[in-house]
């Protein structure tokens, strides 16, 4: 018999250019173990899950009265269902709202996070900054509720228990991961794929794929792209994403007169997004701080060497190899960050050298790896997804 499993999701959108896309793979890899039981708290289309045993997604769109239909679904699962383990990736009132339930009727609740709560703090470009203590307590308490938190790395498993109180044994470490089918490099030819993007053919393209946030180092785009492209006027800066400072960052690139060697695309689907890898040759992730980012996973799988900051505090080393943390840089060093960019774009060889060690680690990192770790750490089964091809 199935272990029944709810699961919470807080956006479904085919579109969609975030990392929830990846969500939806690892559910399908899930229903092999578990009967799910799928709540969508904001449905953008018609949801496609056949493998679910049942899926929700509220009518009310009025937050308070949507909370109250969530709990009342949760609390008919929990009883008529029978489920007891409820598993919510980022939603604070979807946690909340299993924990109580869990802790009055029995059961378990999970909660994935992986976020630096306390280096908010430090940016400036965020909407009511000033309410970031009352942010930090409202999850403390969340975190005493819980049963257990679910986060991506040993280094976030020993910030959440520094920083926020949460024992040790109170967190469970799965690690992010990309689906190497869809990231796979042989499927694209650069040259077809930059012309079908209207990239340039002959220029050496750098890209950025993330969201144009201070965290992200995404203001610190245009002094890239002015420290770079004035050593080199061969070389092409790819900015895929969406932000509050996408305007800012283009307003800047121009008033520094390097316009002319910056695209910035916009938000791009989740699914597209392999292209742009695949006319890349190089990657660049200059994060203020990060806890685990997948874009780096996504550049390993699609051979293509990065420079990257070690994300504020060291968390970039628990996700990459020695041979590339070689071109890891201290967050916000702008300087030693260009120098980087410059050396490893002018080092053919050093750049195969990355290709192939990050083709070689990453499949550390495979969505059936994945699956197993959440089977083996959530569920509680000794399944074992195999590779295939």
């Amino acid at each position: 018999m199935k272990t029944k499993l709810c699961f919470t999701l807080q956006h479904y959108d085919e579109a969609i250019s975030g990392h929830f896309y990846y969500l939806y793979r690892l559910l399908e890899g899930l229903s092999q173990e578990a009967d799910l039981f799928l709540i969508i708290e904001r449905c953008n289309g018609k949801p496609n899950f056949p493998f679910a045993k049942k899926i929700y997604s509220p009518y009310f769109r009025f937050p308070l009265f949507k909370r109250l239909e969530i709990i009342t679904y949760l609390l008919h699962i929990r009883f008529k269902g029978g489920c007891k383990k409820f598993y919510t990736h980022y939603s604070f009132y979807g946690a909340l709202s299993t924990a109580l339930i869990t802790r009055f009727t029995g059961g378990e609740s999970y909660l994935w996070m992986s976020i630096m709560l306390k280096e908010f703090s430090v940016d400036k470009t965020r909407p009511l900054r000033q309410f970031h203590r009352l942010f930090i307590i409202k999850y403390k308490i969340l975190y005493r509720l819980i049963h257990y938190l679910v986060t991506s790395s040993s280094y976030m498993k020993d910030y959440y228990a520094s920083n926020m109180g949460i024992p040790h044994k109170k967190i469970i470490v799965i690690p992010n991961w990309v689906d190497l089918k869809r990231y796979d490099r042989r499927l694209f030819e650069k040259e077809k794929v930059r012309k079908e993007l209207k990239l340039p053919l002959k220029k050496f393209l750098i890209l950025y794929v993330h969201t144009l946030e201070y965290g992200k180092g995404a203001l610190d785009l245009p002094d890239i792209v002015y420290g770079v492209g004035k050593e080199r006027s061969d070389i092409c800066f790819i900015i895929v994403g969406e932000g509050r400072q996408r305007n800012w960052i283009g307003n800047e690139i121009k008033e520094k007169g390097v316009d002319n060697a910056a695209i910035i695309t916009g938000p791009v689907p989740q699914r597209e997004v392999p292209k742009y890898y695949a006319a890349a040759d190089l990657f660049i992730l200059p994060s203020r701080y990060e806890e685990f980012s997948r874009v780096l996973l996504e550049a390993m799988a699609m051979g293509v060497p990065f420079v990257a900051t070690d994300g504020g505090g060291g968390a970039t080393y628990a996700y990459t190899s020695p041979k590339q943390q070689e071109y890891v840089v201290s967050a916000g060093d702008i300087s030693k960050f260009n120098q980087a960019v410059l050396q490893l774009s002018g080092d053919k060889n050093k750049r195969e050298e990355l290709i192939q060690d990050g083709l070689d680690f990453i499949k550390n990192y495979s969505e059936p790896v994945a699956v197993n770790n959440f089977v083996n750490k959530i569920i509680g089964s000794n399944l074992q997804v195999k590779e295939t091809n």
